[in-house]
């Protein structure tokens, strides 16, 4: 009876968005800018069909593939850290998980730059963002009720601030001819991501995914409070372990494809909300990762149609999140003045 009742409701809203996520995809794989460009050129010089080919499969595949899992991966990464600290406030970007991810992978970068393998590069983002998360883990529980909100946020402000001061402080340390790409990475680029990279985060996608998927009822029952949730058979320790790892395991991913990237994990629970309600954390979590994919490739499309030079997403989705984060703020200082940590 729930089924028909939520196809009936939001059928053709879900119709609707995944036309508009397929004809993003279209667009963004046929690169829509570059064709743009060459049809002005001066001569007209177009490419021939087999080099145009190999720049499809060579380059935009994996670069749209790459996006569809950062998107997803974030978006949902942001709905779970919302879920277990009970804060819609809460997103990877804000709270210092990304930094951290980010900074081990720098560090890899500066003091092993002569040896550096693909494990020790994903294992230095896993690292961070694992011990990002570890510290905010360990320092929600000692705050009052009250203001455990408030002072959640709080700390992964200052936690960001600190990764990412002890970032620009390590990044002084490397050689001249390694910091272009490391400070163009770090802004959130996309520099071209190869198969086997992609094969590796979808690895570890999955296995976040397979370490979450049984506690979502916990998820779900951890909104009415710990005490609540503990007379109810909620094993906290082990929910608190399997959050860990899966958050680590999507946001460190995340910063190892493509750098830091803002307000998607943020925003995406947020519109997931407001589309499929909040009814079930099952729900919000596909609806979270649609809306992340989404916003990422709508940000890759404008960034390829507008400009001819290689901007990084990062820029463009805080371009584009940062009035959309001031007008959520906005909108529930507005309806619900006495609090922001409900939707």
């Amino acid at each position: 009876m729930q089924r028909k009742i939520f196809k009936k409701k939001y059928g053709s809203f879900i119709f609707l968005f995944i036309f508009l996520s397929l004809f993003l995809f279209i667009l963004d794989f046929f690169d829509t800018g570059l064709l743009v460009h060459l049809f002005f050129l001066k001569h007209k010089e177009f490419l021939s069909f087999f080099l145009y080919q190999k720049i499809l499969f060579n380059l935009r595949l994996p670069h749209v593939l790459a996006i569809i899992l950062i998107g997803f991966s974030l978006g949902i990464s942001g709905a779970v850290l919302q879920a277990y600290f009970r804060n819609d406030l809460a997103d990877p970007g804000l709270m210092g998980i990304s930094a951290g991810g980010s900074l081990g992978s720098a560090l890899m970068l500066i003091f092993f730059w002569s040896s550096l393998s693909l494990f020790s590069y994903t294992l230095g983002a896993l690292l961070g963002a694992f011990l990002a998360l570890l510290i905010l883990l360990k320092f929600s529980h000692s705050f009052s009720t009250r203001y455990q909100s408030a002072a959640l946020i709080l700390l992964g402000v200052g936690l960001n601030a600190l990764l990412g001061g002890l970032l620009t402080f390590a990044i002084t340390f490397i050689k001249t001819s390694h910091l272009a790409p490391l400070l163009f990475w770090g802004m959130g680029s996309l520099q071209l991501p190869s198969y086997f990279l992609i094969l590796i985060g979808f690895i570890f996608f999955l296995l976040g995914f397979f370490i979450i998927f049984p506690v979502l009822a916990d998820l779900d029952r951890l909104n009415l409070g710990e005490r609540a949730a503990f007379s109810l058979g909620v094993n906290l320790s082990r929910l608190r372990v399997r959050v860990l790892l899966a958050l680590a395991f999507w946001i460190g991913i995340s910063v190892l494809l493509s750098g830091p990237i803002a307000f998607i994990g943020l925003l995406a629970p947020h519109f997931a909300r407001r589309v499929f309600g909040a009814s079930s954390n099952q729900i919000l979590l596909w609806g979270s990762g649609l809306f992340g994919i989404f916003w990422l490739l709508l940000s890759d499309v404008l960034v390829s149609f507008y400009t001819s030079t290689a901007l990084p997403i990062g820029v463009a989705c805080s371009l584009l999140g940062g009035p959309a984060f001031i007008y959520l703020l906005w909108y529930k200082l507005i309806h619900k003045p006495m609090g922001l940590t409900s939707c």
